[in-house]
C-alpha cells in the first residue's frame, strides 16, 4: 500500500478500491459458488451409493421363548441383514390412520388456542363488567328508597301528594341540624349530612288536553261537563298556559318567573329513556317547577302551586326528580318519584333509584380498570376480525351454525358496549370542560343523560356476560356428557317444536279463562301479562288458592284443578318423555357410529396429559430413590465410623 503511494493519490485509491472489490466479490460470490458446484459434481457424478452390507449388524438370534415384533417380524422368524435395514413405504391403511391422527392433533391445537383466547376474553369481560360495581351502590340505593319510598307509597291522591312534598321531600333535601342538634350551615345536603343534591330537586308534570278526543255519553251529559282522557303521545298537552291552566295570551311574557310552572318544556333528545308506569310510558319534558336550596322558599312555592291548582283532573303523572351525589362512596343516584294519576281518580306511586359511578378514573383501581378496558377493546377487535374471517370463509354456512351465531352476538354486544362507554366518556369530558353559561336545568339534564347512558351500558354488559358465559358450553363440548346433551337437544328439536305449539295453545286457553273469570277482583289477574306471570308461578307451586275459591266457589277450583291436571302433569310428563326418547336415540346412535371428532381430541389430550404427568412422576420417583440411596449411604458411613470409634475405644481400654 505504501509502495502504491509513489504513483499518486488517485492511482493508489483506485488500486485499493479494485483490491477490496475483488476480494469481497471472490469471498461472497465466486468461492461459495465454486464450492457448491464442486460439491454438486461429486455428489451426482463421481460418488456412488454404498451398497455393501458390511456395516449392517446381523440380526440377533431368536431364543425359544422370543419372537420378532413390529416391522421386523417375518413368517419364518428369520431376517436377513439386508431386510432388517430396510423399511418399505406405509400402506394405504397406515396413511389413512396417520392422516386422521394428524387432523385430530390439529383440532386439539385449535381447540386449545380457542379455549385460551376465550378464557382471556371472559376474564377481561368479567373485570370490566364488575370492576366498577360496588356494594355501596346497593346500600345507597336502599338508603334513598327508605328515605323517600316508604312515605311516598302512602300517596293516593292530590292532597296526600302535597302533604308528602311538605313533610318528606322538602325537609329531607334541606338538612338543618347535625346528629347532635348543632346547626348545619351547608345547603343542598340531605338529612344524612353526607349526600349532596346536585343542582336542585324539581317537579315535572305530564297532563292531557281538555276534551281532546273524549266525549261525554248522552246519558250523563247533564251530570258531567267533560271526561278524563288516558295519557298517550296523541293526547298529551304540549302547549304553554297561563296561571291556572288558562289560555295563554300572546302578549304575555312566557319567560317570566310566574309563568314558568305553566310553561311546557319540550323533551330533550339526549335523554330518551322513558319512565314506565302502570298505565303508560312517560318521556322527558313537561311542565317543570325548579325547587331551590332554601327550605322556606320551597314551602312557599308548594303552597302557591296548590292554591293555584297546578294539579287538576287533567294531570296524569307528577315526577319528583333529583340527583344525589355521595362523595364518600363516589356514587351518583338518580331519584325519580312518580305519582301516576289514573282516570279513576287514584294515584299510584312508584319509586325508581338508579345508582352509577360517573367519575371512574380517580383512584388507583380506576387506572387499573382503564388498563383492563383498553385490553378488552383490543381483544374485542381481534375477536371481531376472527369472526369476519369466518363469515368470509363460510359465508351462508356461518349463519346455519348455532355457536357461530352466538359468537357473532357476543361480538355485536361487545362493540355496542364499547361504543356506549366511549360516548359516555366523551359526554363526561365535555361536561367537565365547559361550565360557563350552564343553567341548573342544563346541568340536571346532562347528569341525567350521562347516568342513563351508564345504565344502558350496564344492561348491555349484563346481556354480554350472560351470552358469553353460555358460550363456555361450546368449549366444554369435549366432555362426553356435555356432547351427549347437545346431541339430545338436536334429536329432540323437532318433537319439542310440536310440543311447544301444543303447550302454548293450552296455556293461552287457560290464561284467557283465568283473565275473564278472575281479572276483576283477584290480585295477579288484572292484565293479561300479569295473568301469564301468575299462571307460570302456579306451575312452579306458588299460588293463592283461597283467593280464587273466595271469588267463585265453583269456577275457581274447577279452573285450578284442570289447569294443574293438563298443563302441569300432562305437559310436563310429555316434555320429559320427549327427552327420554331423545336420550335412547342418541345412545343407540353412539353404539353404531365411530367416535366423534370431539371425543378423539379429548382422548388425545388425555393421553398427552397422562404421558406428561407420567414423565414428571417418573422423574420425581427417580429423584426420590436417589435421595433415599444417598441417605442410606450416609447412614452406613456413620455406622461404620461409629463402629471404628467404638473399636478404637476398646483397644485403648
Amino acid at each position: 500500500m505504501l509502495y502504491g503511494f509513489e504513483y499518486g493519490r488517485e492511482k493508489a485509491e483506485a488500486w485499493i478500491f479494485t483490491f477490496l472489490t475483488s476480494f469481497i466479490f471472490d469471498l461472497l460470490i465466486t468461492q461459495p459458488l465454486k464450492i457448491f458446484l464442486l460439491a454438486l459434481f461429486f455428489a451426482l457424478i463421481i460418488k456412488k451409493p454404498d451398497q455393501s452390507d458390511e456395516d449392517v449388524p446381523p440380526p440377533t438370534p431368536v431364543q425359544e421363548d422370543e419372537e420378532y415384533l413390529g416391522l421386523y417380524h417375518m413368517a419364518a422368524g428369520k431376517l436377513s441383514s439386508k431386510a432388517a435395514g430396510q423399511v418399505g413405504p406405509p400402506d394405504a391403511g397406515q396413511l389413512q390412520t396417520a392422516r386422521e391422527r394428524r387432523f385430530v392433533e390439529v383440532g386439539m391445537r385449535t381447540a386449545l388456542y380457542d379455549a385460551g383466547f376465550y378464557f382471556v376474553y371472559i376474564l377481561l369481560l368479567l373485570v370490566v363488567a364488575n370492576g366498577n360495581r360496588d356494594t355501596s351502590m346497593f346500600h345507597l340505593t336502599r338508603h334513598l328508597q327508605d328515605t323517600f319510598g316508604e312515605s311516598f307509597s302512602e300517596v293516593t291522591d292530590t292532597e296526600s301528594f302535597w302533604t308528602f312534598l311538605r313533610e318528606s321531600v322538602i325537609p329531607e333535601t334541606h338538612a338543618q341540624h347535625w346528629y347532635n342538634d348543632d346547626p348545619f350551615s351547608h345547603r343542598g345536603f340531605l338529612q344524612d349530612s353526607t349526600s349532596f343534591v346536585v343542582g336542585n330537586a324539581r317537579l315535572r308534570q305530564l297532563r292531557v288536553k281538555t276534551n281532546a278526543s273524549c266525549a261525554v255519553p248522552r246519558s250523563f251529559a247533564n251530570i258531567l261537563d267533560d271526561c278524563d282522557e288516558s295519557y298517550s303521545l296523541w293526547t298529551a298537552d304540549d302547549v304553554s298556559h297561563d296561571v291556572g291552566w288558562r289560555a295563554l295570551v300572546q302578549n304575555d311574557n312566557e319567560t317570566s318567573a310566574g309563568l314558568q310552572p305553566w310553561k311546557y318544556h319540550f323533551a330533550s333528545l339526549s335523554v330518551a329513556s322513558p319512565l314506565y308506569g302502570l298505565f303508560s310510558s312517560y318521556y322527558d319534558g313537561g311542565y317543570i317547577v325548579e325547587l331551590s336550596d332554601n327550605m322556606t322558599a320551597d314551602l312557599a312555592t308548594v303552597d302557591e302551586l296548590e292554591q293555584l291548582g297546578w294539579m287538576d283532573d287533567n294531570t296524569r303523572a307528577v315526577i319528583i326528580e333529583m340527583i344525589v351525589y355521595n362523595p364518600n362512596a363516589n356514587l351518583f343516584s338518580t331519584v325519580e318519584l312518580m305519582a301516576e294519576f289514573s282516570t279513576i281518580g287514584k294515584a299510584f306511586p312508584q319509586t325508581q333509584v338508579t345508582t352509577v359511578r360517573l367519575y371512574q378514573y380517580v383512584t388507583d383501581w380506576g387506572y387499573v380498570m382503564m388498563a383492563f378496558q383498553i385490553a378488552f377493546i383490543l381483544v374485542t377487535i381481534i375477536f371481531c376480525i376472527r369472526e369476519l374471517k369466518n363469515i368470509f370463509n363460510l359465508q351462508k354456512e356461518y349463519f346455519k351454525r348455532f355457536w357461530k351465531v352466538v359468537e357473532l352476538t357476543v361480538c355485536l354486544l361487545s362493540l355496542a358496549s364499547i361504543g356506549v362507554q366511549l360516548y359516555t366518556f366523551y359526554l363526561l369530558s365535555e361536561f367537565n370542560s365547559v361550565h360557563e353559561g350552564r343553567t341548573v336545568e342544563t346541568r340536571f339534564l346532562k347528569y341525567k343523560q350521562i347516568g342513563s347512558w351508564l345504565q344502558t351500558d350496564t344492561y348491555l354488559l349484563a346481556w354480554l356476560v350472560c351470552v358469553a358465559c353460555l358460550k363456555l358450553l361450546h368449549l366444554l363440548r369435549f366432555n362426553k356428557h356435555v356432547e351427549r346433551g347437545a346431541k339430545m337437544a338436536g334429536a329432540a328439536a323437532e318433537p319439542l317444536g310440536h310440543f311447544f305449539l301444543v303447550f302454548f295453545s293450552t296455556f293461552s286457553a287457560f290464561c284467557m279463562i283465568a283473565y275473564l273469570v278472575f281479572g276483576t277482583s283477584v290480585d295477579g289477574f288484572g292484565t293479561y301479562v300479569t295473568v301469564m306471570e301468575t299462571m307460570v308461578a302456579t306451575m312452579m307451586g306458588e299460588f293463592d288458592y283461597y283467593a280464587i275459591q273466595d271469588h267463585n266457589w265453583l269456577l275457581g277450583p274447577a279452573v285450578f284443578f284442570f289447569y294443574l291436571l293438563i298443563c302441569y302433569n300432562g305437559m310436563v310428563f310429555m316434555f320429559l318423555t320427549i327427552f327420554n326418547e331423545a336420550r335412547k336415540e342418541v345412545s343407540l346412535r353412539e353404539r353404531h357410529e365411530d367416535k366423534s371428532e370431539n371425543r378423539k381430541i379429548a382422548e388425545l389430550a388425555e393421553q398427552r396429559l397422562r404421558t406428561f404427568v407420567g414423565k414428571v412422576s417418573s422423574k420425581m420417583r427417580k429423584e426420590s430413590r436417589d435421595r433415599v440411596t444417598e441417605l442410606r449411604k450416609e447412614d452406613r458411613g456413620d455406622l461404620y465410623t461409629w463402629g471404628s470409634v467404638k473399636g478404637s475405644a476398646v483397644l485403648v481400654r
